[in-house]
């Protein structure tokens, strides 16, 4: 609206209207990208990548709470995470479970967690060798050979003792190789259960950094925003009036030109590249922000449409401004006959003339119009122009 506004001033003949065109414009143009940026910046914090899956932390953490929430627990968004892992915590399945288990499995290959397991093995396995029952098998296993022996003597009863001592022998054998296998599994259950907690203490650490990060982002942008713009509006109230005290008079700031119409030239015409150049940064920022933001879910749908905007602003920015001046977008050149031949085709180099051509352009663009419109509603009636009517105008 405010640039709309500054098009009344367009036309300025002094330096008021000139100053009133360019505050009113670029407070305007600026506003309007600032909020361009505002919804491509916070869905860039805040938009999920990709496809959305069942495990993502924001969509789970976002569905974990009520409406309310954000209002009821402030601004520390810690608390809402902690209120999201709780839950996550309490409906977790037996698969992420075995997920875990497996990143675990993976991170005890680490070599100080492999030494302190096997240390661990060690000092178990040396107390149970110490230990009364291992006493007590080793008696047996004396009193089992003892016993062979007697046996043997015995004649015909030599092989079924044999037998039974080999058979307790290896039954017990088992005993003890079962024994140490179970120690072992335990000693490694405890070992993946702490490593499973600890790689869900980061997970849960990483993920709520992450989001913290975002919200700052998002936040400070804000911050940012509501000082950069009043003080954009500030400097440049400022810079038109130390320009109002450097400014020449009227007569020198109204010059003439080729064609021989007088103009007002204004001495913020210098300022206004410069600030055609800062909107021109904005624009960039946003086309490099707006790439990402259009493959994003969770994010407003006129981000797209902003992002393509951009992209229009950026190749055809340079051509907006050249606004109804047709020399600048309409080619006619006239050149005055040369001297020596008084002729134009004699292809001697030839000069432009300084002729005004305005008028001619005028016309010709008419002329343009004229031929290329069938349908002509005047005084309320619409009429067609027939290629009749129009080759009328070559016999007049």
């Amino acid at each position: 609206m405010l640039f709309f506004i500054s098009e009344l001033f367009l036309t300025y003949i002094s330096y008021l209207e000139c100053s009133i065109y360019f505050l009113i414009k670029h407070i305007g143009i600026l506003l309007a990208f600032v909020i361009y940026y505002i919804y491509i910046s916070v869905g860039y914090e805040l938009g999920i990548f990709g496809e959305i899956t069942e495990n993502n932390k924001k969509i789970c953490m976002v569905s974990s709470f009520s409406m309310n929430s954000i209002d009821s627990i402030g601004s520390d968004i810690s608390d809402i995470y902690d209120i999201y892992y709780s839950l996550e915590n309490s409906t977790s399945s037996i698969s992420s479970l075995d997920k875990n288990s497996s990143e675990v499995i993976i991170k005890m290959k680490n070599e100080n967690e492999i030494s302190s397991s096997k240390s661990l093995i060690i000092n178990e396995f040396n107390s149970r060798k110490n230990s009364t029952d291992s006493d007590n098998f080793n008696y047996k296993i004396k009193r089992n050979i003892s016993q062979e022996k007697i046996n043997s003597k015995n004649g015909s009863k030599s092989d079924v003792s044999n037998s039974i001592g080999y058979e307790s022998f290896r039954n017990k054998n088992k005993e003890i190789v079962e024994r140490q296998r179970n120690l072992l599994s335990n000693i490694i259950n405890k070992n993946l259960t702490k490593n499973v907690n600890n790689t869900k203490k980061d997970i849960k650490n990483k993920n709520k950094k992450t989001i913290h990060k975002n919200i700052r982002k998002a936040h400070s942008l804000f911050i940012e925003i509501a000082f950069f713009y009043p003080f954009f509006i500030l400097i440049t109230i400022i810079l038109t009036i130390i320009y109002s005290y450097m400014k020449k008079n009227m007569e020198e700031n109204t010059i003439q030109g080729k064609n021989g119409q007088w103009f007002y030239k204004c001495s913020l015409e210098t300022s206004d590249m410069a600030y055609n150049s800062l909107e021109l940064m904005i624009l960039i920022f946003t086309l490099i922000k707006g790439k990402y933001v259009v493959r994003c879910n969770c994010v407003y749908k006129c981000t797209r449409y902003i992002t393509y905007s951009t992209i229009i602003g950026i190749v055809f920015g340079p051509t907006v401004n050249v606004r109804n001046d047709a020399n600048k977008y309409f080619k006619i050149k006239k050149y005055k006959k040369c001297l020596l031949h008084n002729s134009l085709s004699c292809g001697c180099p030839l000069e432009e003339t300084d002729e005004n051509l305005e008028p001619l352009i005028k016309k010709y663009i008419l002329f343009y119009k004229f031929c290329t419109t069938n349908i002509n509603i005047k005084h309320g009636k619409i009429r067609y122009l027939s290629i009749k009517s129009k080759l009328n105008i070559v016999k007049k």
